[in-house]
């Protein structure tokens, strides 16, 4: 299943449900855009240095994800957490279920 994001700019963003092998709701998506190094990142502050943990993602044109919020223009849940995938080079979105 993938999730169409609303872009400012045109870019095309989208989620992309991972599947879980055990047959499973997965509430786990891949973050797929056509500009990946335009992806802005900020972090979350650990004391007056900044953590390694993802307080937030722009994907190019939008929508910002932020962690503990909704996504604006869809029916997702709250976001639980962003990673990235150094493998796939990829930002995988976890929502809370």
């Amino acid at each position: 299943m993938e999730i169409k994001l609303v872009s400012t700019l045109g870019n095309q963003n989208l989620l992309r449900l991972l599947t879980r092998k055990d047959g499973k709701p997965s509430y786990t998506y891949i973050l797929i855009t056509d500009n990946p190094d335009k992806i802005r990142v900020g972090y979350f502050k650990d004391g007056l240095e900044k953590s390694t943990i993802i307080s937030h993602i722009d994907a190019p044109g939008g929508p910002r994800m932020t962690v503990g919020k909704t996504i604006k223009n869809t029916e997702l849940p709250v976001i639980e957490r962003i990673e990235y995938n150094k493998q796939s080079k990829k930002y995988i979105i976890t929502f809370c279920k």
